[in-house]
């Protein structure tokens, strides 16, 4: 593939072409979510269930969006007393609060990565390198980067913005489920954890006095600003929401579990996932349908802060899926919007990377519909590249999943190989365009 040879003004061309063609259509958006009604009354009670309206204000949204966009360059690596050149390319999203979404390198067996050390750049760097060149090194390798980019910006998709409409307006959230944490805020910090401490050991006094004490010291607490006290993180605040919680003061218990964000001792440490699965229980109990659906999109990611990370530790955690079932959602249909990103100006929704979207098809029983699903986007021409590189790539790590088994430790090298060799056919059997025919007859290629 040609690289784009003109210094181009990239941030113009990229907001140039948004999906105008989407600002219409109330009648079919209003006919597309008859599926939200809960399917009993005990669900139209437990949920304040979004309006029709409401998704169609999301959806008259496309007027702002545009598709994520890729940036195409030319890497020139110096190191081991050679000279490669390399292509690069950069999906980013130019919206305010958006940045660099995804990077990939094409490299040969036994090069060093670089893909790592692009991913540091800033997307204004990426932005002004057709006029100035980024230059870096890492493990002992020189890296000077150009790239522009790709082409005119494509229309945003009808079909794949109506099932991204249907997920985020779900997932819309009156506050945020967590309370920001205060800057450089250090779980170790000694300062912070002793008047934690002291928050704690006046509301565990409150108890010899009675319900009303401790709520009175809870709000007390609640009072007091991250700034002063930090996140919390101590296991005891666990137990004094479940209490709030049995005493039905829910907004008390929110609270708390709103600034309680335990830190995993090691990748195998579930307790910041089961401290999410309570809270999103007790949104269950509130009513609070964005909030519960966001701590488990969480949990099906394993968004979670550890000391340490590994693949032992992600195999370990489930994701939880199987929740979405029986509350009035369509779990296919959400997890179909999971798929789909735009650059959507204020839009703020939690998103999956795609191996643990596809685990979560796989432990929602849905994995046959949805590698058809994928497969039909990832070949669909009127879809932008970044999202048909999102339904490539959550499709052979779906294929991957489903024929491999659970414990990778019980996979032995050689077929493993053969797994992957045969999802890279797929992958070029979908005869991407470029530069994703590139990522596609590299995938699973040994290092």
């Amino acid at each position: 593939m040609q690289l784009l040879s003109a210094a181009i003004p990239i941030l113009g061309s990229i907001l140039a072409n948004s999906g105008t063609g989407l600002e219409q259509g109330p009648v079919f958006v209003a006919s597309a979510f008859t599926r939200l009604e809960p399917g009993t009354p005990e669900l139209g009670k437990r949920f304040s269930w979004p309006e029709t309206g409401t998704f169609r204000a999301t959806h008259q949204r496309a007027t702002a969006a545009a598709p994520i966009r890729f940036l195409v360059g030319q890497a020139t690596v110096e190191g081991e007393g050679k000279i490669r050149r390399r292509q690069v390319f950069v999906a980013i999203d130019p919206t305010p609060g958006g940045g660099v979404v995804q990077v990939f390198a094409e490299t040969a067996p036994g090069e060093p990565d670089i893909t790592r050390a692009l991913s540091q750049i800033p997307l204004q760097r990426w932005l002004a390198s057709a006029d100035k060149p980024i230059s870096l090194a890492s493990n002992g390798v020189k890296i000077s980067v150009v790239a522009a980019a790709a082409g005119p910006a494509p229309l945003v998709d009808t079909a794949a913005w109506t099932d991204w409409t249907y997920t985020t307006t779900l997932l819309a959230l009156p506050q945020p489920v967590y309370a920001p944490a205060p800057p450089g805020d250090n779980p170790w910090d000694q300062a912070s954890a002793a008047r934690e401490r002291k928050q704690l050991a006046r509301i565990q006094k409150a108890f010899k006095k009675g319900p009303a004490a401790v709520l009175a010291a809870i709000t007390a607490a609640l009072a007091t600003s991250t700034e002063e006290t930090g996140l919390w993180h101590a296991s005891d605040w666990d137990e004094i929401a479940t209490w709030a919680q049995k005493q039905q003061a829910l907004e008390a218990a929110i609270g708390i579990r709103s600034r309680f964000r335990p830190v995993g001792r090691c990748s195998m440490d579930s307790l910041p996932q089961r401290t999410a699965t309570s809270y999103a229980d007790l949104c269950y109990a509130a009513g609070k349908l964005g909030c519960f659906l966001d701590l488990q999109v969480q949990v099906m990611g394993d968004q979670f802060r550890r000391v340490a990370y590994s693949s032992y530790g992600e195999a370990a955690h489930d994701t939880g899926v199987d929740r979405l079932r029986h509350i009035g959602i369509d779990p296919g249909r959400f997890l179909r919007g999971l798929v789909f990103r735009f650059a959507v100006p204020g839009a703020d929704r939690r998103e999956l990377d795609p191996w643990r979207l596809a685990r979560s098809m796989k432990e929602a029983g849905l994995g046959p519909e949805m590698k058809t699903f994928l497969k039909q986007a990832a070949m669909r021409p009127d879809l932008d590249l970044f999202n048909r590189l999102r339904a490539a790539e959550t499709y052979a790590l779906l294929q991957f999943q489903t024929e491999t088994p659970a414990n990778r430790l019980q996979l032995d090298d050689k077929t493993r190989r053969a797994v992957l060799a045969s999802i890279r056919a797929d992958l070029i059997g979908f005869k991407l365009p470029e530069p994703l025919a590139i990522w596609a007859s590299g995938f699973g290629q040994p290092d």
